[in-house]
């Protein structure tokens, strides 16, 4: 068996662990010079693994609002809307505030 081979394996063992692609991430560096870092990482449950208790791959994980790609994720839907809303209508107001006073 050759090398391709056996990275073509060790690829489909990490696939199939958790079928998830965190744990491919995670798991993968020994494919690349690319490393995670488990103290820094944090996950959040989604779908219907949102009330899990499961705390797999090493890593925080964390029922408190998280701010991923600019936009508030959170367990409360009330607070997530807050969070993403309030700023951004605050913003709103003023500019409409001062086209107003014009």
């Amino acid at each position: 068996m050759g090398p391709f081979c056996l990275t073509i394996r060790r690829f489909q063992d990490i696939a199939r662990d958790y079928n998830s692609p965190l744990t491919t991430i995670l798991n993968g560096e020994s494919l690349s010079s690319l490393n995670v870092n488990k103290d820094k990482t944090e996950g959040m449950w989604l779908g219907s693994k949102i009330n899990s208790s499961e705390k797999p791959l090493g890593i925080k994980w964390s029922k408190d609002p998280k701010r991923v790609l600019g936009v508030y994720q959170s367990y409360n839907e009330e607070q997530k809307n807050k969070l993403n809303f309030q700023p951004r209508l605050r913003k709103l107001k003023q500019i409409l505030n001062l086209w107003k006073k014009n």
